[in-house]
């Protein structure tokens, strides 16, 4: 039987989905988990390892190669030109290395990853995502999982390795490759789907005493009598809706003028960057405020975790944004940060209405 590149790496990614698929269906699986998510994260992190060396294989052969002044790769090289020149089937290198006489190294991850970017160009949320599944295969390798933030950060860099399979890679593999890995793993999407959903509740647990804190701050908002007469004096009435539990991440704030809802701003969670965006829709906006929960523990005297758009901005797919916008939103002076108060809130809704 033959093992190849890209079967190989087939396999692992079966594995990987596999392993994935238990740990999520595990009753109790952050107090009990038999190293399911490690051998999904080992797997997954192998199969991509070796899609990234059948793509630059695709391009050359030795790109993947460690030293190309090895006696018995260069002699393999030769055999190659031999069988050129006599018209035969020129047989990959892959091929050869297959036998048990040949021992001829190829590069290690690092070294591969960064080949790759070089060669296609890899967006930096690519290239982080690839350096990440390798920082996690070696973490849970040696160190395991200590801590509760752990699962979602893991989850987060799982499901976007599984992410990039389906876009990165099944876009530059041959369509022939393509063709066998639409075959092989025909529950790919669905797993990314489920990956998402499990990753989302991992992070709300995670945070769940902050969104208790959350909860009560806006409701603080909402019985401040002095802010609501102040509406009512502009003609607006207001409106905050939350989540049936405590610790619930969902709020929507409705501003209502001659008995219209005239702006519904929602909470919108970015588990990838630990943030929470209190925006009029899902996919540009425009943006009243988010909350940067991770920034609250900077420091936690003075913490300076709750941007405050000067004015509503549109950020456009703002939901699936793999960098903090808001930083450089910040940089521009199109909001500011602050601490995550009642009046900071009121502050920022009178700011966008009551100009």
């Amino acid at each position: 039987m033959k093992f190849e590149l890209l079967e190989n790496g087939l396999d692992s990614l079966k594995f990987g989905i596999e392993f994935y698929d238990r740990f999520i269906d595990l009753e109790n699986k952050y107090d009990d988990n038999p190293g399911y998510l490690k051998m999904a994260v080992t797997c997954t992190q192998n199969a991509l390892e070796l899609f990234s060396k059948r793509l630059l294989s695709g391009i050359n052969e030795l790109l993947i190669y460690k030293k190309l002044s090895d006696e018995m790769l260069l002699n393999i090289i030769k055999k190659q030109k031999e069988e050129e020149e006599k018209d035969y089937f020129t047989t990959p290198l892959e091929i050869f290395m297959l036998s048990d006489q040949v021992n001829v190294l190829t590069i290690g991850y690092k070294e591969c990853i960064e080949r790759l970017k070089i060669i296609f160009d890899l967006t930096i949320e690519q290239y982080k995502t690839l350096e990440e599944i390798g920082r996690l295969r070696n973490k849970l390798t040696h160190f395991g999982i200590n801590k509760t933030i752990d699962y979602h950060e893991i989850l987060t860099v799982l499901n976007a390795s599984l992410e990039l399979v389906d876009t990165f890679f099944r876009s530059n593999l041959s369509e022939k490759d393509r063709d066998k890995l639409s075959e092989s793993l025909p529950s790919l999407s669905e797993m990314i789907y489920y990956g998402r959903e499990e990753e989302a509740k991992a992070w709300a647990s995670f945070l769940s005493d902050e969104f208790v804190e959350i909860n009560e701050i806006f409701i603080d908002v909402y019985s401040d009598d002095a802010f609501i007469e102040e509406l009512a004096q502009s003609g607006y009435e207001l409106d905050i809706s939350q989540g049936y539990y405590s610790d619930s991440g969902q709020i929507e704030i409705n501003l209502i003028k001659d008995g219209n809802k005239t702006s519904i701003f929602s909470s919108y969670h970015l588990p990838k960057l630990n943030t929470t965006v209190y925006a009029g829709e899902v996919s540009n906006g425009p943006i009243l405020f988010l909350i940067d929960h991770l920034n609250k523990y900077i420091d936690l005297q003075k913490p300076k975790h709750f941007y405050i758009y000067k004015d509503l901005t549109f950020y456009e797919n703002f939901i699936n944004s793999s960098t903090k916008f808001w930083e450089e939103h910040k940089n521009e002076g199109k909001c500011y940060s602050t601490s995550f108060t009642k009046d900071n809130i009121i502050r920022a809704i009178k700011n966008a209405i009551l100009k």
